[in-house]
């Protein structure tokens, strides 16, 4: 009776946390878009494809969405949510960055530090997701951006990053993301 118990217990700390972890990020993504309503600058919303390499080599496809906005002439803040596959179930990445561009059209080059949270959200062979099957990461971007049209345009980003966490300890992985944006 006590197993099961315990079962439950872990079921509910997976809700409430997925709970929380929602609802910070809706606060972000709003925060972002009132921060550009107030500059007076557009923002943009984009859809994007990703691929996590681990420094053991294994990669973690995925799509996911991103919304960025101006917070100046050369900077802007953005934040990605992804979801991914793995062997071991499906992973949410979320990526909250702050890019310097070397242009004040906000395209070409950008640079940036960013924060990574990674978290296996279920299994692929139905075992129970443990506590803690998350990791904390900082690394910086290195990307590029261009119009496709007015308000069509297109990234690439590059994200080196160092992550700690519960599977090994400090692991060094690589964020490859590429996505078509929407200025509105």
């Amino acid at each position: 009776m006590k197993a099961l118990t315990e079962k439950s217990d872990v079921k509910k700390m997976i809700l409430q946390h997925k709970a929380m972890m929602a609802s910070r990020f809706s606060t972000l993504i709003l925060m972002l878009t009132m921060m550009a309503q107030l500059n007076g600058q557009a923002q943009e919303l984009r859809f994007n494809a990703h691929a996590v390499i681990a420094g053991s080599g294994e990669s973690l496809p995925g799509l996911g969405l991103g919304v960025e906005a101006p917070i100046g002439k050369l900077f802007s803040t953005s934040v990605d949510a992804n979801m991914g596959f793995h062997q071991l179930g499906s992973v949410v990445l979320i990526k909250p960055s702050l890019n310097f561009y070397f242009s004040k059209r906000q395209t070409g080059i950008f640079v940036g530090p960013t924060l990574n949270y990674f978290s296996l959200i279920n299994r692929k062979n139905g075992e129970e997701r443990q506590p803690g099957s998350s990791m904390y990461g900082l690394g910086f971007n290195i990307g590029g951006k261009g119009n496709l049209s007015e308000t069509l345009n297109m990234h690439v980003v590059l994200t080196p990053q160092a992550s700690i966490g519960n599977f090994n300890g400090v692991t060094l992985t690589t964020n490859i993301q590429m996505g078509v944006g929407l200025r509105l």
